[in-house]
């Protein structure tokens, strides 16, 4: 019977060939500029070695032969493998999603810009590289969709980011090449055609949209899967959504109650829309996410509330042109999980200076102080760029490929209940929009089940976010449309921050007066991004 290790590694391989822009951005070496296998043959070639190595993880498992952590290495392993093999061939993105494609030459092409351990002239040959196999990349899109199976939603998606893949060679690619060595017209002649391969196929899928008629709902059975495998939580898809409807009665009467106690005159909403005038002007809105998170660092290290790895840093820069449509506000680049250093960044969405004035106005007034001061600590320290960095740290490489979105998201979310324990948060304004945002994560459980297992529309959850939450329709469709792609992940947040709250109450009895915050925090961080399920069983079992 084969090693742990070595399953592991040829487990690890495959899926990196599989997919070799994430094996780039997540900081593995020796797949720079390539773009994944499309061809049919090749890829059911990479699922069956795939298949065959589970079987012989499960093998190993099942012979009890594992050490604890091999054992939490196989558990993750396993879930991710057989739910991804059991998802019905003609709804994944290769034959279903045309934005897979573009996204795949977008998020390799920034992936290589954003790379910098490897030297520029590294980086310019993976560009070159990999701007070279875009035309053959985009011709083969067209032979591999399933034109009934795409969903009509996901084509807009990939018209924006068709016309996104030309600012991104024109604003990025090209002057960070022309910075470094000057124009050159063989490199010019590689851009225009990769615009061109990009635009030819923003043709097609304009010419094919009548026929685009496929559900981006995943359907019950492939939900919850994901839902009881991967994340392992022990619910279906009807007691999450009853668990999200709860969530959101009861976060809507804490506003209320917060409320009142501010102004009793007023509804939550109408305070809010107060707080909202207080924002950022265009020139500095990225400065003030700056320095929100280095305030939040400061008062995390006063607390003493975890621990701070030396030589961990963090940025915050714009957010990529051709992602701005799917990314109304922002999103975080953690620390790749194979990188040896530890930096992160965090991308906030400029104001759009083309849009019209009252549009640049929400964006400011989305982008309030007091949301800052509520998010910029989710995304930084204590949240997401800290935990990356730590789960880095004394884990195996499986554990650092299988990242649990329960554990990851669950992880910010609880931050955001930390923080305002620890006084924080004790202004009105960041009062009641942390709970709101509260709010929010629970509206998306509510979503999550909706779209993908209750028949929902994608204007239904539209309507549901800005009925409940307030987003204006800009936001939260651009949200709503991301939930389409990602089925559970939404409902991560609240699944994940109940499941650390529970195993903080259960290990603060099991420790008693030798428990700390910084105790428990160290201890649950130590484990890697695996579903809070093991790591409650770890922890509870002493080990």
């Amino acid at each position: 019977m084969s090693t742990m290790k070595h399953i592991s590694e040829q487990l690890l391989q495959a899926l990196w060939q599989l997919d070799p822009v994430n094996a780039t951005n997540m900081g593995v070496s020796g797949f720079e500029g390539m773009l994944p296998p499309v061809d049919p043959d090749e890829r059911q070639h990479l699922f069956a070695q795939i298949s065959e190595l589970t079987k012989q993880l499960k093998q190993l498992l099942d012979s009890g032969a594992l050490s604890a952590s091999e054992r939490l290495d196989a558990e993750v392993a396993i879930a991710n493998m057989e739910v991804r093999m059991a998802q019905d061939p003609g709804s994944q993105d290769w034959k279903a999603n045309p934005n897979w494609y573009v996204s795949q030459v977008n998020n390799g092409l920034n992936g290589l810009l954003l790379r910098g351990s490897e030297s520029v002239e590294n980086r310019i040959a993976a560009v070159e590289r990999l701007l070279q196999d875009v035309p053959r990349f985009m011709e083969k899109a067209q032979h591999n969709l399933v034109v009934p199976n795409i969903p009509k939603e996901w084509i807009h998606v990939a018209l924006q980011a068709v016309s996104g893949h030309e600012r991104l060679i024109r604003n990025s690619i090209q002057p960070f090449v022309e910075d470094a060595v000057g124009p050159r017209p063989s490199f010019a002649d590689l851009c225009e055609k990769s615009v061109a391969a990009v635009a030819a196929f923003g043709s097609y899928l304009e010419e094919i949209q009548p026929r685009a008629t496929g559900s981006f709902a995943c359907g019950r059975d492939h939900f919850e899967r994901m839902l009881q495998l991967v994340h392992m939580v022990d619910m279906d898809a009807e007691q999450l959504r009853e668990f999200g409807e709860q969530k959101v009665k009861e976060y809507e009467m804490a506003l209320e109650e917060a409320a009142k106690s501010i102004d009793p005159n007023k509804h939550w909403t109408e305070l809010i829309d107060e707080f909202k005038n207080d924002h950022p002007t265009p020139e500095n809105l990225l400065a003030s996410y700056l320095n929100e998170g280095r305030l939040a660092e400061q008062f995390v290290r006063e607390k003493d509330l975890i621990t701070v790895p030396e030589g961990q840093t963090w940025t915050v820069e714009p957010v990529p042109e051709y992602s701005r449509a799917t990314h109304p506000l922002g999103y975080m680049r953690t620390s790749p999980p194979f990188a040896e250093d530890f930096h992160s960044a965090l991308h906030i969405t400029p104001i759009d200076l083309t849009a019209s004035p009252e549009r640049q106005k929400q964006h400011l007034r989305d982008n309030c102080y007091a949301f800052q001061r509520t998010i910029a600590f989710h995304e930084l320290i204590p949240g997401h760029h800290l935990q990356a960095c730590l789960a880095k740290v004394d884990v195996s490489d499986l554990r650092k490929y299988f990242r649990s979105t329960v554990f990851v998201e669950g992880w910010g979310l609880y931050t955001e209940l930390l923080m305002a324990e620890q006084g924080y948060l004790d202004e009105p304004a960041t009062t009641l929009i942390n709970l709101r945002n509260a709010l929010w994560r629970a509206v998306r459980v509510v979503v999550d089940v909706g779209l993908h297992v209750g028949g929902m529309s994608l204007e239904e959850a539209t309507s549901l976010l800005r009925e409940k939450v307030r987003m204006d329709h800009h936001m939260a469709s651009g949200e709503a449309t991301r939930y389409t792609m990602s089925p559970t992940y939404q409902s991560s947040y609240l699944l994940g921050k109940e499941q650390i709250v529970q195993l903080r109450s259960e290990y603060q009895k099991k420790l008693g007066s030798e428990f700390t915050l910084k105790r428990f925090h160290d201890k649950l961080t130590s484990y890697g991004s695996i579903p809070v399920a093991l790591v409650r069983r770890e922890m509870l079992a002493g080990r």
